[in-house]
């Protein structure tokens, strides 16, 4: 049985995880920092977990495995397993969920003898499915959001006699909830496009498999990527007073 605070006590604070191998299968675990440096590929730097930036999504690349970090999804990737941060979080656990369901419908292609299916590498199934998700989420917001501040404006102007002063006053907290969004959608933007512009980085995320094929592969994806969250970047960037017809 599990007893967290002799685990503590001997390997220091655990991290709940989901630990995920590329057959689609995956179980909870707590993993102490001592833990997963032995089972992670040599080069595992844990700062990497927290962080070097405050910046909401990041991929860092490194030799044997690369870290995605998106809003609230948190993985460290291997060509053999995923582990899935914060598995005590209901959306990690519904993500995570929905992601082994892929990855068993592409393990179970990569078992047929038919040379007309062909399976994708399991790490770029993961890195696909966590950037898909979160850039289908701010698409999603930006939907939510670009409404509320048509009615808002649409109400300012069927009132004979507004102050354009108090006005502007009352549409702050949505237009700074619209720029964070906006720093957001920008950041991984960048952490998308950074990678595009590395060659060793590209190289890299290839971890089970580097022909020319597989690294195509990885570029068509991030580009992919890249044009999605740009459509959803420039519509949340048009000015609601420019333009009262979003």
């Amino acid at each position: 049985m599990y007893n967290e605070s002799r685990t503590v006590a001997k390997h220091g604070f655990p991290y709940t995880v989901f630990n995920m191998l590329k057959n689609g299968a995956y179980q909870r675990e707590h993993l102490t920092i001592r833990q997963m440096t032995k089972e992670l590929p040599k080069g595992f730097r844990i700062r990497d977990l927290r962080g070097p930036t405050r910046q909401i999504s990041q991929i860092l690349v490194r030799d044997g495995h690369f870290w995605v970090i998106l809003e609230n999804l948190t993985a460290v990737v291997t060509a053999e397993n995923a582990i899935m941060f914060n598995a005590e979080e209901t959306d990690v656990q519904d993500f995570t969920s929905q992601l082994s369901d892929t990855i068993k419908v592409n393990y179970n292609l990569s078992l047929t003898p038919d040379p007309v299916y062909t399976s994708e590498p399991f790490e770029l199934i993961v890195l696909e499915e966590m950037l898909s998700s979160v850039v289908n989420q701010y698409a999603y917001r930006i939907n939510l959001i670009l409404p509320v501040v048509r009615c808002l404006l649409n109400s300012f102007h069927m009132l004979t006699g507004v102050d354009t002063d108090k006005a502007v006053v009352r549409m702050i907290p949505m237009t700074n909830a619209l720029t964070n969004f906006q720093t957001a959608i920008s950041e991984l933007r960048s952490a998308v496009e950074d990678v595009l512009e590395s060659d060793e980085d590209l190289n890299k995320l290839c971890l089970s498999d580097q022909d020319r094929a597989t690294r195509i592969e990885v570029e068509m994806l991030l580009e992919n990527i890249s044009k999605k969250n740009r459509r959803t970047l420039q519509r949340s960037s048009r000015n609601p007073f420019e333009h009262p017809d979003l």
